[in-house]
């Protein structure tokens, strides 16, 4: 075997090395991640017992649970209260609200029909009619003029020869000084006819400038008008009696808006109270659980008995099933942290012999050869699993290669002439009508 041919094999040893530490690995984490929901299990399972024995057993826990129950309950009947009052108040604003909204509309009927008879109003809505026609026929009439350039006008700006002639100012008194250039440029323009172009360009230019110019001033007149007709009917509504309900109006909103906040805090307040979760129960569940903690399964098992419900029997359940998986799945855990560590130490080991080998010519040379192929994988694999030393694997590895000399080399005469080895050349122009060049050159 090729001396060269080890590095392979060092290699695809540490990627089969690296693989089998990959899947040790990972399959320590998955018994991580299973240990800690089961953990996660178990601790919401002391929560639901706790939260039982608290509603149904809290006088077995001390006079500093029942007293933060009795608080507890105490707050929540007089949040329940508050949430009575806030309703009514939000009844009362409510209603008011209502007629202040009729009021309002009345007073709006009475400016509107004032408005029917105002000839001044009558005059900015007819402004404000014969405008809004003149707009609609405007944008319908110069928008096909704009269309139809915007059609016509791409095939001047891509006309190379037209732009030059444009841009150069053809036609003009200076440009016609020009010379032998203005002279060409003639026989151009008359060939591509620019003067009759130009004419065409400047006319579309024309109608697109003045197109826009009238779109522009038919909407300020729109707008103008517009503007006149709506300022005019705003202030007709702006009556003081108007200007007092509104002002009333926003500010009972504010209120409606208060309330209803409020309202919705105190039954957020009454949701954790009857979930048991607001700040006085969770205190008295801390106190229950700190008993817990201590606790063996059968002293919970005792104090699940002692209740009417079976909410604390489940969770036991529960907490008993978390902890025999957590046995489990903690000795599984050990065996394959004791594989993973020795899965590194091989890894680490093959890494060794990598280096080793790349390092060392007389073990990777190309100018050595090793005698037997499956000797070498012997004694690669028995430092990989520890039974060899590193020294005595570089000394049998050595032992078992020797060294290839390179072929030998003939003499060789490098000579130049007429003889054999000459270089001899020849090149050739033809002078053909074609005007082809070819060389030929032989060794």
């Amino acid at each position: 075997m090729d001396a060269s041919n080890i590095r392979n094999l060092t290699r695809r040893i540490v990627e089969e090395k690296k693989a089998d530490y990959q899947k040790i690995a990972d399959k320590a984490g998955t018994l991580r991640r299973a240990i800690e929901s089961a953990n996660e299990k178990m601790a919401s399972g002391f929560k639901q017992f706790a939260h039982t024995q608290l509603i149904q057993n809290a006088s077995v826990y001390g006079r500093d649970v029942i007293e933060l129950v009795k608080e507890s309950s105490d707050t929540m009947r007089e949040n329940k209260v508050l949430i009575s009052n806030v309703q009514e108040q939000i009844v009362s604003i409510k209603a008011t609200l209502a007629e202040l909204n009729g009021s309002l509309q009345a007073q709006r009927n009475l400016v509107t029909d004032q408005l029917k008879t105002d000839t001044q109003f009558s005059d900015l809505k007819s402004a404000l009619d014969l405008s809004a026609n003149i707009r609609k026929t405007g944008q319908a009439t110069y928008g096909m003029l704009l269309e139809e350039v915007s059609q016509k006008l791409p095939a001047y700006e891509k006309c190379k020869t037209f732009q030059y002639l444009l841009k150069s100012a053809f036609g003009t008194e200076a440009y016609a000084r020009g010379g032998l250039i203005a002279s060409f440029d003639k026989i151009i323009a008359l060939k591509t006819q620019f003067n009759l172009n130009q004419e065409s360009h400047s006319i579309l230019l024309g109608i697109k400038a003045a197109s826009n110019e009238a779109l522009g001033d038919i909407e300020s007149n729109y707008q103008n008008a517009l503007e006149a007709y709506e300022n005019y009917e705003v202030s007709a509504y702006d009556t003081p009696e108007i200007i007092r309900l509104k002002s009333l109006i926003q500010d009972h909103e504010s209120k409606l808006h208060y309330a209803q906040s409020e309202l919705q805090k105190c039954v957020d307040v009454d949701g954790r109270h009857a979930a048991f979760t607001d700040s006085l129960s969770l205190e008295a569940k801390a106190l229950v659980h700190k008993v817990l903690t201590p606790k063996d399964t059968y002293a919970l098992a005792d104090l699940a008995a002692a209740t009417p419900s079976t909410d604390d029997d489940n969770a036991l359940k529960i907490i008993n099933r978390a902890l025999d998986d957590i046995k489990m799945l903690t000795g599984q855990l050990d065996r394959v942290n004791t594989e993973l560590k020795e899965s590194e130490l091989a890894l680490n080991r093959a890494k060794d012999i990598k280096r080793t080998v790349d390092n060392d010519s007389r073990l990777s040379g190309d100018r050595y050869e090793y005698s037997s192929e499956s000797k070498v994988m012997d004694l690669l694999t028995g430092y990989v699993i520890g039974s060899i030393a590193s020294s005595d694997l570089v000394s049998n590895l050595k032992r078992h290669s020797e060294y290839v000399p390179p072929p030998s080399s003939s003499s060789s005469d490098y000579s130049f002439g007429s003889s054999g080895g000459g270089f001899s050349s020849s090149s050739s122009i033809s002078s053909s009508s074609s005007g082809s060049f070819s060389t030929t050159d032989s060794f």
